[in-house]
């Protein structure tokens, strides 16, 4: 009898083991076997099972299940790795796993023996069974001394690997058919299947969708050849590989190999007194020459929840010619204070060779308002509107007054006109003394439009794009992600928003725009300088221009003064400005200064004085079609050298960097500022008072026992509630061993020995020796419990709240039952406590 594997002519592998009838008269098996684990059958081209011969010599087919012991004992194979794949398939179809286990080797180091086990031989080992220190729930136990094994030896004479000796009996449950895809032995990730895993999981596919993805294209669980903790598990693999030596490491190294690549990569980090990462900040060669181009005004806003540290992500970012959100820079921080703002900003000035914004927009955070103030002093800081918003909305907790605050940030109003709408405002609603609008109205310079008419900020009046960058990236960025996944992750979003860009240069030389107004020629003049989201916000103006009307237009040393209104709304008159020699615009409404973009009343004083072609002056060089290639164009020699010499010395530094083990470590979990969840922990009321800061049991007017109530819930097995017991009691209770009388002269005298008799532990549960029933408050049998003297005196048992005693035949209450009936419920081990009648017989 022989195996032997070969090529089928599907190409796969198959295991064949012959079975056929010799000279001797032994017997010879054939078994083919797919390479992809599964047993050919008809239908797939390979023959299933062990073919024999009858009295007649007729040839007939076994299956494995039929294969007899003798039948294996006779086998042998051209290698180990055949003999090992037939017994793997061997326990697939009889419903075991199968691993390695002893083997031999001869003088030379090679395997001679290899035995094979049913995967639950053996027992686990006793040190795992009795440890102490165990903090998650042991594994179920899965070896169970099972005899069952295969074992194969070599024949040096032959060259075959022959069987030597087999048991084929278990001592166990074998997994019936639809359950052994789940034993450990047959399940297992291939290399098509781990390659299409990272490269789902490095795109940010979420480990629950690849399961999903995958399982649709196998069909079945059982095709799938794994579970959803084998996924993880290898995607867990994967991360730890990637971290090696540390998280900040690979991040640092990561880093170090960027620069390589990109001449104009920039970082820098910081690192804690213990030498952890503590602070890191990075920018690469696009972005950079983005900020050159478009950073004249800058917008940055602190996330949380994107790291597994907590660490707040901080977003450099702005508008490009296209007017889309385009990255500057980022940094990952330990914290929101002064210094930590200082350090990014200052870092960020380095970075950009100390080129400063024009204007910056924040959300009013008082550490970054501190911080701009100091690192960039000529900046004009604006402030978040939606977040003006908003506050105004949780401070004054009025709609309407709401709509007319919006007015006030937004509109395009003069100072003087500000400061008479916001008095008419305060009158209306009443606010003129309120707190904060006063204080808001002092720092108007710093959000409202009306004192930024005359400074250029590229339509950027809130931190939305942050928002915006936040809601894209949470489809790639997790709050689980190491250091290194959000670093690939992160870039990964930012090159989405450069393909937009991409789209966008693209619609903008590719196609013309169709001319819609009776203004054509202007139309055409704006588009041929303009990229296409640009042109689309001047288009709004040229219509818009149709419905002004000229009132005025006087001429002074060839500078035109043309006034105009809007039709029905002659009060609002505007006045433009033109300059013949430098055909230069001005107009008194301040949106080219603002938004970079010509007004209506430019256009409209352009159509009056018939001007064919559209002037310089009206288009701003950032929003035009070459605003790259022009700021490209303008580095002169000089900066080069300066940039190229820049360029070499970090180049040199990233060499110098040691990225061993002990270099840095990783950082800690911080405790950020952000937003407080909604929903949190709601405040325990009452049930009796609805008050917060206690429980019914501790309630005040249970204690000042108001009312009478009654009890009638029965009791359970493992305790009392007497939360709406509010009764007046006679309690008669006797202690054995302990009589009331001596244990009133001990109260009276010794406050510690009253305190040891009343703190024997009670056997409970608590039961009556003549009625046998549960002891319970509620029961008519309490009418026969004496009292025990002096009991209020004992300092060491809690107070029972809503029982009053009183003394047999006497109206006067005493002071509140100090936990005697709870102590009983709790405590299971002091003597018998016997109940008496009122005429005092046991």
């Amino acid at each position: 009898m022989e195996s032997n594997v070969q090529s089928g002519e599907n190409g796969e592998e198959e295991v064949r083991v012959n079975v056929q009838s010799a000279e001797n008269g032994e017997e010879e098996a054939h078994v083919s076997f797919g390479n992809n684990g599964h047993e050919l059958s008809e239908e797939n081209g390979g023959s299933t099972g062990v073919e024999d011969e009858d009295d007649d010599g007729v040839v007939y087919e076994k299956s494995i299940l039929d294969l007899t012991e003798d039948d294996i004992m006779g086998m042998e194979f051209d290698s180990e790795e055949d003999a090992i794949k037939f017994y793997e398939r061997y326990g697939q179809r009889y419903g075991f796993g199968v691993r390695k286990d002893n083997v031999y080797r001869s003088a030379n180091g090679y395997i001679v023996t290899r035995q094979l086990v049913c995967s639950k031989e053996g027992v686990r080992h006793r040190k795992y069974l009795q440890r102490r220190d165990r903090v998650r729930v042991a594994k179920g136990i899965t070896r169970v001394s099972c005899p069952a094994r295969f074992r194969v030896r070599f024949e040096s004479n032959s060259g075959k690997w022959k069987v030597a000796y087999f048991v084929k009996n278990h001592n166990h449950v074998l997994a019936p058919v639809d359950k052994v895809h789940l034993i450990s032995s047959f399940r297992h990730l291939n290399d098509s299947d781990k390659a299409q895993i990272n490269s789902l999981k490095l795109h940010g596919v979420r480990t629950c969708n690849i399961m999903g993805l995958m399982l649709g294209q196998k069909g079945s669980h059982e095709a799938l050849g794994f579970t959803k903790k084998d996924l993880f598990n290898h995607i867990d693999k994967e991360k730890r590989k990637r971290v090696g030596n540390g998280d900040a490491v690979a991040a640092l190294s990561y880093f170090q190999a960027k620069a390589e690549g990109d001449p104009m990569f920039f970082s820098k980090y910081t690192k804690t007194e213990d030498e952890n990462l503590k602070d890191l900040f990075w920018s690469d060669g696009v972005s950079r020459v983005d900020y050159h181009a478009f950073g004249d005004v800058i917008a940055f806003d602190s996330t949380y929840k994107r790291n597994k540290y907590n660490k707040p992500l901080v977003i450099f970012y702005g508008y490009n010619h296209h007017g889309q959100t385009t990255v500057f820079a980022c940094a990952l921080v330990t914290d929101e204070s002064i210094e930590t703002y200082k350090w990014v900003l200052e870092t960020f000035a380095e970075c950009m060779f100390q080129k400063h914004p024009k204007g910056v927009v924040t959300d009013g955070d008082l550490a970054m308002k501190e911080a701009i103030s100091c690192v960039f002093p000529n900046a004009r800081h604006r402030l978040c509107g939606w977040h003006i918003q908003q506050k105004a909305l949780q401070k004054l907790k009025n709609s309407d007054f709401l709509d007319d605050f919006k007015v006030l940030i937004y509109d395009n109003f003069n100072p003087d006109r500000f400061d008479h709408v916001w008095a008419k405002v305060m009158e209306k609603y009443g606010f003129g003394d309120d707190e904060w609008l006063t204080r808001m109205y002092g720092m108007k310079e710093m959000w409202a439009t009306a004192f930024m008419r005359d400074k250029l900020f590229a339509g950027i009046r809130t931190t939305s794009m942050c928002e915006g960058i936040n809601s894209f990236i949470k489809s790639y960025v997790q709050c689980k992600n190491s250091l290194i996944d959000f670093i690939h992750n992160f870039e990964r979003d930012v090159k989405e928003y450069r393909h937009n860009e991409l789209v966008a240069d693209f619609n903008t030389m590719y196609t013309k725009p169709l001319p819609t107004t009776s203004l054509g020629y202007i139309e055409r003049g704006f588009s041929q300088k303009l990229t296409r989201s640009m042109f689309n916000e001047v288009k709004t103006q040229i219509q818009y221009a149709g419905g002004l009307n000229i009132i005025q237009r006087t001429e002074v040393n060839d500078v035109v003064m043309v006034k105009m209104n809007k039709a029905l709304y002659e009060r609002r008159e505007y006045v433009v400005l033109y300059d013949k020699n430098s055909s230069k615009f001005v107009c008194d409404c301040g949106h080219f200064e603002y938004y970079g973009i010509p007004c209506s009343h430019m256009i409209c004083a352009m159509r009056n004085e018939i001007l064919a072609e559209v002037p310089d002056s009206l288009i701003c060089k950032r929003w035009s079609r070459t605003a790259k290639v022009d700021y490209m164009n303008q580095i002169n020699d000089t900066d080069i050298y300066k940039l190229a010499d820049s360029v070499q010395k970090r180049r040199v530094g990233n060499k110098t960097i040691r990225t061993g083990p002990f270099l840095i470590g990783d950082p800690a979990v911080v405790i950020t500022k952000g937003r407080k969840k909604k929903g949190g922990k709601k405040t325990r009321l009452c049930s009796r008072c609805r008050m917060p800061g206690h429980t019914i049991r501790t309630c005040p007017e249970m204690r000042e026992g108001q009312g009478v109530g009654s009890h009638n819930t029965a009791m359970s097995d493992s305790s009392v509630e007497l939360d709406d017991v509010d009764e007046v009691l006679p309690y008669n209770v006797t202690m054995p061993g302990v009589s009331s009388h001596e244990v009133a002269g001990k109260g009276k005298g010794n406050d510690q020995s009253v305190n040891e008799a009343c703190s024997q532990d009670l056997n409970y549960p608590f039961m009556t020796p003549l009625t046998q029933e549960y002891f319970h408050p509620g029961m008519n049998i309490m009418d026969g419990f004496t009292m025990v003297p002096e009991f209020p005196k004992c300092q060491n048992l809690p107070s029972y709240p809503g029982i009053r005693i009183c003394e047999p035949g006497s109206s006067t209450q005493v002071p509140t039952f100090v936990g005697c009936l709870n102590e009983v419920e709790r405590k299971a081990k002091a003597a018998h406590i016997y109940v008496s009648d009122s005429s005092g017989e046991d």
